[in-house]
């Protein structure tokens, strides 16, 4: 997937994510550019500005974009199908599961909640 490009914002001190999740993105056909924050301290501002500057990064490349946390991991099989399609649709889309039953709830329902909470795989 070459012609996505990737961007990554990331704290310093949060070189383990960062060793875990870039080589699923490179077995994804990724290559994600990595925008560090000093992170000091930690929080909503620090995160705004690495993401400011990584967004910043991309929009000058006038390429599909994917911007991805640090901490993610990518399933091989559904990841990039997700991906050509967000691609065809040419719409900001986002490739979020929520963090929370009630929101996963809330946006997926019952069913998907439940099966995400109880770690299941997903069937397209």
């Amino acid at each position: 997937m070459t012609d996505v490009l990737t961007v990554m914002a990331s704290c310093r001190v949060r070189e383990t994510a960062r060793a875990r999740t870039i080589p699923q993105l490179r077995q994804a056909g990724l290559d994600p550019i990595v925008f560090l924050s000093p992170c000091n301290p930690a929080g909503a501002a620090q995160n705004r500005a690495v993401a400011y500057e990584a967004l910043t990064h991309a929009a000058g490349k006038r390429l599909p974009t994917l911007y991805v946390e640090d901490d993610i991991d990518i399933d091989q099989q559904l990841f990039p199908w997700a991906l050509d399609l967000a691609v065809r649709l040419d719409a900001v889309t986002y490739l979020y599961l929520n963090d929370t039953p009630a929101r996963l709830r809330e946006h997926f329902g019952r069913e998907i909640e439940r099966s995400i909470t109880n770690e299941e795989p997903l069937v397209r």
